[in-house]
């Protein structure tokens, strides 16, 4: 495997090519999971709400609600004699608060909706909220169709989402950013920052996880965003435009000849499904200069995940109208 590499904090160790952009090849101990989503992200739009449905056919669980009134606790018996208060009596019974009845007819409740159904081994229900295209691009036959989903979510204990933000609306399509985390039956606790691209399909009134060509993210701003940019670009396979991204220094730091250059840089990236940032926290700027701490999780092609805290040193390319990565 090719690696990229990159200058940590608070040593200055060369690493290999693979360094700067993927861990180290994990080890045979690393928990063997894949995560069967895609990544986008789109600018910042005011959401507008989603059609009313007319019909839907996606079948959804019956909440019975437990009665209002709570139990009265067993009677103790009246003492004949003066007796101190039993420690034991049975206490009443509370009732348990109903899960909310989130609507897939709207983008930001359908994210919650659909791991709501996850969490409750509902399968059959969220499969059919994968679009063609989607399942064609991350749950087709080749990479365990079915069988290979049920696999990867029957390892996730539970999915809590913290936020979801719409971010894009046009016509039948959004764009969603959720906050989450997944937590492993084998102990992993793992939060996740993860764009989502959604179609909505009227005839269900449902929205429903799409595929969409790749596409550019527009140019960011700040230090941070584009850590975000960059990231997002390479789930899309735009190699030509996140290459641009790396300077002269730092190509020939740790992507030359003897480390494969472009051919090399491109291989490595094909061995991960999707990078995840967790976080993107800017330590210095200034004078066209910048460094960010940045959190990964790789997920890559064989079915391990890793994580990855890291140092990236940025400066500002005005001829490019954006910011590169470089060596000191």
């Amino acid at each position: 495997m090719k690696r990229i590499m990159l200058a940590l904090i608070p040593a200055l160790v060369f690493l290999s090519a693979c360094t700067l952009f993927g861990p180290s090849k994990p080890s045979v101990d690393v928990a063997q999971t894949s995560l069967a989503l895609t990544m986008t992200a789109y600018p910042s739009v005011t959401p507008t709400l989603p059609p009313s449905p007319t019909t839907t056919s996606l079948p959804s669980p019956t909440i019975t609600p437990l009665p209002s009134s709570t139990p009265s606790p067993l009677p103790s018996p009246t003492p004949t004699v003066p007796s101190p208060t039993p420690t034991n009596s049975p206490k009443p019974v509370i009732p348990p608060t109903a899960v909310p009845g989130w609507s897939p007819a709207y983008a930001d409740q359908f994210i919650r909706y659909y791991y709501q159904h996850i969490n409750a081994r509902d399968y059959a229900t969220t499969w059919s909220l994968l679009t063609k295209s989607f399942i064609a691009n991350k749950n087709s036959p080749e990479q365990g169709g079915y069988a290979g989903y049920i696999n990867f979510w029957n390892s996730v204990q539970r999915v809590d989402i913290t936020n979801v933000i719409v971010t894009g609306w046009v016509g039948n399509s959004a764009d969603v950013v959720v906050e989450m985390v997944y937590t492993y039956y084998n102990g992993s606790v793992v939060p996740v920052h993860q764009p989502f691209h959604l179609f909505y399909n009227s005839s269900r009134g449902t929205w429903m996880f799409d595929s969409q060509a790749p596409t550019a993210v527009p140019h960011p701003s700040t230090p941070d965003q584009f850590i975000y940019y960059y990231f997002n670009n390479i789930n899309l396979r735009n190699y030509g435009l996140t290459w641009s991204l790396l300077a002269d220094s730092f190509i020939a730091q740790n992507n030359g000849p003897a480390e494969g250059g472009y051919a090399g840089y491109v291989s490595f990236w094909n061995s991960v499904a999707r990078v995840d940032v967790t976080y993107a926290t800017i330590n210095s700027q200034g004078g066209g200069y910048a460094d960010v701490s940045v959190g990964l999780v790789f997920n890559y092609t064989s079915g391990i995940v890793t994580s990855s805290s890291q140092l990236y040193h940025l400066f500002y390319n005005s001829a490019l109208g954006n910011w590169q990565f470089y060596s000191p």
